[in-house]
């Protein structure tokens, strides 16, 4: 297994290529939120030292976290509560 201390957690809320029309297109459904909130909880489990969002704006692949009409800031400020943990060494809440 990789050792956390060199490794990266990396999330993300999300994402889709099927919007393109290409054969074998890739959905990963935000589920209100619950996909992003799990993806951190892991980052925050995984004993590694980084976390790094994936993407801010990329709307076009579904998985921007800026805030929107459609989600307001809600992933904003969930990114700013597990970050909190995250920086602080917390469990996930």
């Amino acid at each position: 297994a990789d050792d956390p201390k060199f490794t990266i957690a990396q999330v993300g809320p999300g994402f889709s290529s099927v919007q393109f029309g290409r054969p074998g297109g890739i959905l990963t459904e935000r589920e209100g939120g619950r996909y992003y909130e799990y993806q951190l909880r892991m980052a925050l489990r995984s004993g590694r030292q980084i976390m790094a969002v994936e993407t801010w704006n990329e709307l076009g692949e579904a998985s921007g976290i800026l805030e929107t009409v459609e989600y307001g800031r809600m992933y904003i400020e969930m990114t700013r509560r597990y970050a909190d943990r995250f920086k602080a060494g917390l469990p996930p809440p």
